[in-house]
């Protein structure tokens, strides 16, 4: 122990200043450590409300289940109902019709990507000294160098940069898209339990001088429905193949995620690391998700499709086993974040919930859940304004407008419009000066295309071509 006081008995005002600025120098790693916790965040792919145990699930989720329970399960996390624009307003703390990516998700062969002029979570963590890390899929851009994970933040970055691939061939349209700091990748297995054996040893090789920003999103369960054999014969019992395969997927990245946990407990890091899972939108029914009693699922904006399972363990610092009902929306990740680290933000439009998920209620009443061209869903306190488009007939698309008491009717059954027009006068006006407000108004992907381009050519390695 340092006693300061027989410090100062021998050494002069200014040699005793001196000698504390070199023991604090030499002590600030520690202290570092110390003070900022380690983040995981794990983010799986069209995982349905009904596809972890803790929700209800048949599927074996022992080690997600570990995280809701001995943490907090937030009952009303909110995403976008595709991949790109969840993952933008996760990347950005913004919302997805005012990066521009409300309308589409980024297809192999578009010249966008997120907007490089947005600030990014990895580069918040950056900032603040932590070694970042991305293992698994990213999906927001690929035509330019400038749009992969490593020149986004990322120190370090393997995985995929597509939307989807082949599970055991990691091919999408004929070409590789597996990739350890953008150089091309060659190996066999299943993408899930590299992913896993990736995360592990990012974790295992990490300096304790520094803390570690690591983002782990799954492919899984996205489509192509593929599993190893060992999984599939677990869920043999299920007479649906699709319902068979899916499930075999989601108990394949639990156990992956198990892993990740093990090797920050061997590392002596989990008691000082804040874990996060998620998943990017609800599930798609007829490729063997369950979304419960909640209507819809993805691509759709009623709750099956943006409200999805999601679950924040930080030991000693937030009270676990409990759930919380309030309103949280994806973009308010990387403000709470960057607030726990120390980092200031400005300009975006998610808020710090660290006082709710401490038990505050929710101060935030208006939630823009999408703004588009033709499809919207607003929260307005208890109301929830949904206007989707009807498939067209005969040439042309009728919109449908659904309003709704979510908080009395969360599973969306009752239409309220026409007993309440002048609820639904309000929040309709509101939608609309939402939509003249957004960047751009119709989206960058307003005219992408949605099969390949004829002058497209396919490549046999997924990399930058515009560069």
């Amino acid at each position: 122990m340092i006693d300061f006081d027989e410090c100062k008995r021998h050494n002069s005002s200014m040699d005793l200043k001196k000698w504390a600025s070199t023991i604090t120098l030499l002590l600030s790693p520690i202290l570092l450590v110390a003070e900022k916790p380690n983040v995981v965040i794990f983010l799986a792919d069209d995982l349905g409300w009904k596809d972890v145990g803790f929700n209800g699930s048949v599927i074996e989720t022992p080690h997600i289940d570990s995280l809701a329970n001995e943490g907090i399960q937030l009952e009303r996390f909110y995403v976008q109902s595709i991949c790109s624009p969840t993952r933008g307003s996760l990347m950005s703390g913004k919302y997805a019709f005012n990066l521009g990516l409300q309308v589409d998700v980024i297809r192999p062969w578009d010249v966008y990507g997120l907007n490089l002029e947005e600030k990014t979570l990895p580069q918040y963590f950056k900032q603040a000294g932590y070694a970042t890390a991305i293992v698994g899929k990213w999906h927001l851009g690929l035509s330019k160098q400038a749009f992969l994970p490593q020149n986004r933040g990322f120190n370090y970055q393997f995985g995929h940069y597509l939307g989807m691939i082949d599970y055991f061939t990691h091919d999408r349209l004929g070409g590789v898209d597996w990739h350890r700091n953008g150089e091309v990748v060659y190996e066999e297995g299943y993408t899930t339990d590299l992913m896993g054996d990736e995360a592990v040893r990012v974790i295992e090789q990490h300096s304790a001088d520094q803390p570690l920003f690591l983002y782990v999103p799954f492919n899984a369960p996205h489509t192509p429905l593929q599993a190893p054999e060992e999984y599939l014969k677990k869920y043999a019992h299920i007479e649906d193949e699709s319902r068979r395969i899916f499930a075999a997927m989601v108990d394949c990245m639990d156990v992956a995620i198990g892993r990740v946990i093990s090797a920050l407990e061997s590392k002596g890091m989990r008691e000082n690391t804040l874990l996060m899972f998620s998943s990017d939108n609800g599930g798609r029914i007829r490729f063997g998700a369950r979304n419960g009693k909640f209507r819809g699922g993805k691509k759709e904006l009623f709750e099956g499709g943006i409200r999805v399972p999601t679950a924040i363990h930080w030991p000693g610092h937030l009270e676990g086993g409990k759930k919380i009902s309030e309103v949280v929306h994806i973009v308010d990740v990387l403000p709470t974040l960057a607030n726990i680290i120390g980092q200031d933000v400005s300009g975006i439009d998610g808020m710090n919930v660290l006082p709710v998920l401490k038990g505050a209620k929710q101060t935030r009443t208006e939630v823009p859940l999408h703004i588009a061209p033709t499809r919207a869903a607003l929260l307005d306190g208890k109301w929830k304004l949904v206007i989707s488009a009807e498939e067209p007939v005969n040439g042309a698309s009728s919109m449908l407008v659904h309003l709704f008491d979510i908080e009395a009717d969360p599973y969306e059954k009752e239409d309220l419009k026409k007993r309440h027009p002048k609820v639904l006068k309000r929040i309709m006006a509101k939608i609309e000066a939402y939509r003249k407000s957004s960047y751009p108004p119709h989206g960058i992907a307003g005219n992408s295309e949605t099969s390949v381009p004829e002058e497209f050519t396919m490549p046999k390695i997924w990399r930058p071509w515009l560069d």
